[in-house]
């Protein structure tokens, strides 16, 4: 899929940090999840690759901080997977280092994946 690098990802983005499908109303789109590698229900990959934020918090700390000043919703963005950012964050090294970040910008230390 767009955006996987099979040297440094694990999973791809159909199964974490990917992009989900919504409907009209902008509500995710819960299902089938990518090639069935889970059994229940979770955000329904859309193929586009990696989400918005998922490629910040691989860029950086100052890309999630600019990403967040336009989009602050994406603090708590639900991809694939039904991580969120501060999950992503734990999933690589480079990811740890905007965990602070998202934490200052209000993100949900509680939410359940």
């Amino acid at each position: 899929p767009e955006g996987f690098d099979p040297y440094a990802d694990t999973v791809g983005p159909g199964i974490y940090g990917g992009s989900a499908q919504r409907d009209a109303d902008g509500n995710i789109i819960i299902g089938s999840q990518y090639q069935n590698h889970n059994s229940r229900p979770g955000p329904v990959y859309d193929g586009r690759g990696y989400s918005l934020m998922s490629k910040a918090l691989q860029a950086g700390p100052e890309k999630v901080r600019e990403i967040i000043t336009d989009f602050p919703q994406l603090k708590d963005e639900i991809s694939t997977g039904g991580a969120r950012p501060l999950h992503t964050c734990g999933m690589s090294k480079r990811g740890q280092l905007s965990a602070q970040t998202l934490i200052d910008a209000g993100a949900d230390m509680y939410a359940l994946d």
